[in-house]
């Protein structure tokens, strides 16, 4: 994860900690000034809990995506032992130059039905 997303976990913590603390205190009707303090104060907590979380989430996706590398590497054209149209053409057996409309058997077909 880049800095922003650190950054924008940890403000999105820390916004939704002020709209709770806003709810919360309008809801059991306290007056405006202690309840904008403790909201602003719930908001720096909630800040500095999202950017631990964001950087915790960071060295388990480094983690992650290092260990999946290591057991999935992209082959280096270099390593293969023969050129590619080679390997990719080997299993393929060309039954017929034209191709059939749908429906219609082959004569190979039409002829082993006849006898």
């Amino acid at each position: 994860m880049s800095a922003r997303i650190g950054s924008v976990i940890s403000v999105a913590f820390a916004l939704i900690a002020f709209a709770v603390a806003l709810l919360a205190g309008t809801a059991v009707e306290n007056t405006g000034v202690p309840v904008v303090t403790r909201a602003i104060f719930a908001m720096l907590a909630c800040y500095l809990v999202g950017r631990v979380i964001s950087a915790i989430a960071e060295i388990a996706i480094r983690d992650h995506v290092a260990r999946y590398r290591a057991a999935h590497p992209v082959p280096e054209i270099d390593d293969l032992d023969r050129p590619v149209a080679a390997q990719s053409n080997e299993d393929v057996e060309v039954l017929e130059d034209e191709p059939q409309a749908f429906g219609e058997a082959s004569e190979a077909a039409q002829a082993a039905e006849a006898a």
